[in-house]
């Protein structure tokens, strides 16, 4: 599969926005070629003026320790107790005009 990769350089000065010189460069190659993408930036660069560089691309790197995995469990563990919320029930009544919304644990709440 191919990736598109863009390359974007401006020139703007915070006093002179209205004067702008851009070089954009797109690059279409195979995925996860490194050396290429490293290769393109590389030419990007030079051509942008700047000469005595070195481009270096890796892949990012997943840690194998047990560590984040813990912090998973408890996530699944908050979403479970998310998930397991009860309802509450209100019960909302008229006395003498007046509306009265009473909570479970509220005094009274048996009784309406």
């Amino acid at each position: 599969m191919e990736q598109r990769f863009t390359f974007i350089k401006t020139n703007e000065m915070k006093d002179d926005f209205d004067s702008e010189e851009r070089v954009e460069v797109e690059v279409v190659m195979e995925e996860n070629d490194l050396g290429q993408l490293e290769e393109k930036f590389s030419n990007f660069l030079k051509g942008c003026g700047y000469e005595n560089i070195s481009v270096s691309i890796t892949e990012p790197r997943i840690e194998e320790d047990s560590d984040h995995l813990g912090d998973l469990d408890d996530e699944l563990e908050d979403i479970d107790e998310v998930d397991n919320i009860q309802s509450i029930l209100p019960k909302f009544f008229k006395r003498d005009g007046d509306w009265i919304g009473l909570l479970p644990d509220d005094e009274g709440y048996e009784d309406a």
